[in-house]
């Protein structure tokens, strides 16, 4: 691939999506959404439809955050113990006429991270954001890849952390728990 797009938390904002991709999706350029599709934003169920309409794509990879749970449970006739969910997305979700079954099958396509080569570095791409890999990825807790090492005001502890721990080449990628950072926020973190 020529560039790889890194996306994170859309949370609902299709129309800001759409502006970014106003050129659509290039078959020579990579997609990685990051999680957090839903929540917060007035457009879930576009943002929703359009990302189970490209899902399939050979170069379009999905990651779950946080916020997907509350899809799964909903696709699931389950409440989610969201408020925000229940009293917002849900309503649109269902207005919309979004099908469960469809977001069953989308919800079964996320995975937790990616591991990509580019220009002769590896970026460990996850929603949440972790501080080392000591040992092999599939050992790492799902928990940790989706919702991030420590809590919510730990991130730059957590980067700082990578970057000490982790070769030269390696970079690491997330979203979740930015705090109005920069984007590129410690010497090897984006």
């Amino acid at each position: 691939y020529n560039k790889i797009h890194c996306i994170g938390d859309i949370h609902g904002c299709y129309t800001v999506l759409m502006e970014y991709l106003n050129d659509g999706l290039k078959e020579d350029e990579y997609y990685i959404f990051l999680g957090d599709y839903i929540d917060r934003g007035l457009e879930n169920a576009e943002t929703i439809n359009y990302l189970m309409s490209i899902v399939n794509l050979p170069n379009v990879l999905m990651l779950e955050g946080n916020h997907e749970k509350w899809l799964h449970m909903w696709a699931y006739n389950e409440k989610a113990y969201s408020k925000e969910f229940e009293e917002n997305t849900r309503l649109h979700l269902e207005h919309a006429g979004v099908k469960r079954k469809m977001v069953k099958n989308f919800y079964r396509k996320l995975a937790q991270c990616a591991f990509v080569e580019f220009h002769g570095n590896v970026y460990f791409i996850s929603h949440g954001g972790i501080s080392t890999i000591r040992i092999n990825p599939v050992f790492i807790s799902a928990n940790q890849m989706i919702g991030g090492v420590g809590g919510y005001s730990d991130v730059k502890e957590v980067e700082k952390t990578f970057d000490k721990t982790m070769p030269d080449n390696f970079y690491q990628i997330h979203a979740h728990r930015n705090f109005g950072y920069p984007i590129h926020s410690t010497e090897r973190n984006y």
